[in-house]
């Protein structure tokens, strides 16, 4: 038997182990890996637990193999097969890892947002988050709601299949999620606000997406026809919105064992400052926007920045005396 099982009453962790043994051994990890693969998943389940059965799956040898290690974490641990791909994946494509600590973490958050969701205080996250001068009323804080979302399908990223629906004759709220799970802040029944979040390491989740959703009203029923009018987010008025969306994330990590670190991805390296969509001729998002979007309201919330651009504060942490720096747009 390999060494990596002989050793698993010593290392409480035996998926951590793997994970650093691939960076400092390679050699002895692909030895290693060979030889759990030899197990059966009920034999991995049984004796080292699921956790090493999910780093099987998310290092195994093609899709193929991938989709059968998944099957018998559904059958045998009761895993969420869309989730646990789509952790799988995010991590390989996001951040080109295999790391099993990192796949466990991402589907231990989706599992808490959109299965198991965690409890979420929006009147209390309103009233901290309202204007300078504002006071919210009891009335309009009832007119907001958080709906947790993923993109469609087995898709990472991409549209949100809820803002889909006509909200009003011919008019459609939609928007994309640019990460594997999100919230919508939504007020009177109308989207207004999405933010993305991931696992970035097993023990930090990253903002990748705070964005203001713009309705659109055509010409016809049909979604793809004539746009005749653009409807701002109102809902959005009264609120420092992003801080709302940020401090949102937060109380959700504080709920989830395991994540000590929440992190906002830096303006400049947000995917649209480099994307320029069909019809446009500059980024869909200008470097200066992109800073005023993320790197601005960062900083007012007490987030450092860190040697990769990105910023960072402890899950939990809530800055003293809370000023906005600056009030960034209704939408972008």
């Amino acid at each position: 038997m390999s060494v990596a099982v002989e050793l698993q009453s010593e290392q409480p962790d035996l998926v951590a182990r793997l994970d650093e043994l691939k960076e400092s051994d390679h050699s002895t990890w692909i030895a290693e890996r060979a030889a759990i693969m030899r197990l059966t998943p009920q034999m991995m389940s049984e004796r080292y637990g699921h956790e090493l059965l999910v780093w099987a799956a998310a290092n195994a040898d093609g899709e193929t193999e991938t989709r059968r290690l998944v099957d018998a974490l559904v059958e045998l641990a009761g895993y969420d097969r869309v989730l646990l791909h789509k952790a799988i994946r995010w991590s390989k494509l996001r951040h080109n890892s295999s790391r099993g600590s990192l796949v466990i973490a991402g589907y231990r958050l989706a599992e808490a947002v959109l299965l198991r969701p965690v409890e979420i205080d929006l009147p209390g996250l309103l009233r901290t988050s309202a204007a300078p001068g504002v006071e919210l009323s009891d009335k309009r804080i009832e007119e907001y709601e958080v709906l947790p979302v993923q993109a469609g399908g087995m898709r990472t990223a991409g549209f949100i299949p809820e803002t889909y629906a006509e909200v009003e004759p011919n008019t459609y709220y939609k928007s994309a999620v640019d990460g594997p799970l999100g919230f919508l802040l939504i007020w009177r029944h109308r989207p207004q606000a999405v933010v993305a979040i991931g696992a970035s390491t097993p023990s930090e989740i990253m903002i990748y997406q705070m964005q203001g959703i713009v309705g659109k009203m055509h010409d016809s029923p049909i979604p793809e026809s004539p746009v005749i009018k653009t409807i701002k987010a109102r809902g959005l008025a009264p609120l420092v919105w992003r801080r709302l969306l940020i401090d949102l994330v937060d109380d959700v990590g504080s709920q989830i064992k395991g994540f000590r670190t929440l992190a906002i991805q830096e303006g400049a390296q947000n995917k649209w400052t480099g994307y320029t969509t069909p019809g446009e001729s500059a980024p869909h998002l200008t470097l200066d926007a992109a800073r005023r979007a993320y790197d601005i309201p960062a900083e007012e919330a007490g987030f450092k920045k860190g040697d990769d651009g990105n910023w960072r504060r402890p899950v939990g942490y809530r800055p003293v005396g809370y000023r906005p720096l600056a009030r960034a747009g209704l939408a972008g």
